[in-house]
């Protein structure tokens, strides 16, 4: 039995199609409220690496923007024209995998 998600277009063509690849969870991860932290997990299997931020309790603050790169996955938010942080961030709990 076919698993997975598609989404369409108004005109009825294929936009996404998760059908053949599901995502497989390896790993949590805490982040912390410094902007550009990182955490080492070491390498990842092939594909594509995705991410879920479990949100806190109701709080002031943002949920990071996660990434990966070279074993480690980082958290952050917007920046200004300096570099500097846009928002404050809030601790948050990210799963993370690849699909």
């Amino acid at each position: 039995m076919p698993a997975g998600i598609q989404t369409f277009n108004l005109d009825g063509s294929l936009e996404i199609d998760y059908t053949t690849r599901l995502g497989l969870f390896i790993g949590t991860v805490q982040t912390d409220a410094v902007h550009g932290n990182s955490t080492w997990v070491g390498p990842l299997p092939p594909g594509d690496f995705f991410f879920y931020v479990v949100p806190p309790p109701a709080q002031p603050g943002r949920t990071p923007t996660v990434w990966y790169s070279d074993g480690r996955v980082y958290w952050g938010t917007d920046v200004d024209g300096n570099g500097q942080p846009v928002f404050t961030l809030v601790p948050a709990t990210v799963l993370y995998g690849v699909h």
